[in-house]
């Protein structure tokens, strides 16, 4: 797993298995949200460090084929812009993980939930951040 891949990737990760953990543990629920944001903000700043301004392109560009037959293929890369957003919109998350332990210590009893509904926005955020835009196919102009 590539360093663009496992940033978005370890937190959906986590909610997927916080979503099938029993809610009686709870504090095994708050460790894997906690790790999982910690660990996508360790690597952006990771990312953040690694990324070089001085070149003028994407950097760490990818490309990944989900359906090739309907053409359908993901491109993630970094750019000046985008390296500072990943990094803050890590470091939020993470730092919400930890908040979010006062939302979810009242008596709600889906406590996994909480958990599991934050990590996915929080994955969203990094994958549109990492996503690198394409080009619709265009059709060649008729000539009169």
């Amino acid at each position: 797993m590539t360093l663009l891949t496992a940033i978005f990737a370890i937190p959906l990760l986590a909610a997927l298995l916080v979503a099938v953990i029993p809610g009686n543990y709870r504090f095994v629920i708050r460790c894997v949200a906690l790790a999982a944001t910690f660990a996508a903000a360790a690597l952006a700043t990771r990312l953040f460090v690694l990324y070089d301004p001085a070149l003028a392109q994407m950097q760490f560009a990818q490309q990944f084929a989900w359906a090739d037959a309907l053409g359908i293929r993901l491109r993630v890369g970094v750019d000046g812009i985008n390296a500072g957003l990943i990094l803050m919109g890590a470091w939020v998350a993470f730092a919400a993980t930890c908040a979010a332990r006062e939302i979810a210590s009242r008596q709600i009893t889906i406590y996994e939930e909480v958990y599991a509904w934050f990590l996915i926005p929080a994955t969203a955020l990094l994958l549109i951040a990492l996503l690198l835009p394409d080009r619709w196919p265009r059709r060649p102009r008729r000539t009169p």
